[in-house]
């Protein structure tokens, strides 16, 4: 695609990384990846909105404006799958990384993913 970056890794859709710091986790990860030139794909349950992770790219790294995929699942709902991938485009995300890992559909099962019982779910998820 033609960016560079400092490093032959990225920093991996971390969902939930607010659990560390809740007003400034993707937030730190988003900078800190600007910083050293290192390419950053957050995640779609992460707990800042994809608009709010956007008003802290960074405009001065060497590919320009700081080069960011947004994460993806797909849903059952086309609807909501496009109106994600609008966003992540209003939010000028270079890629979708598009995540596939449940063997049996491509819905994603918050059941599945959080070990926790629904009423115990964070209400990102509910």
């Amino acid at each position: 695609m033609g960016y560079k970056f400092s490093a032959p890794f990225f920093i991996a859709p971390a969902a939930r990384a607010g659990y560390g710091d809740p007003d400034r986790g993707e937030f730190n990860l988003m900078e800190a990846a600007a910083s050293e030139i290192i390419l950053y794909n957050p995640a779609l349950y992460a707990m800042k909105t994809i608009k709010e992770l956007a008003t802290v790219k960074s405009n001065s790294t060497f590919n320009g404006p700081q080069v960011v995929f947004q994460q993806m699942y797909s849903n059952a709902n086309l609807s909501a799958t496009w109106d994600l991938m609008k966003r992540a485009e209003a939010a000028s995300a270079k890629a979708i990384l598009w995540t596939i890992d449940a063997p049996s559909d491509a819905t994603r099962r918050t059941g599945g993913v959080v070990s926790r019982k629904p009423r115990e779910l964070p209400l990102a998820l509910c």
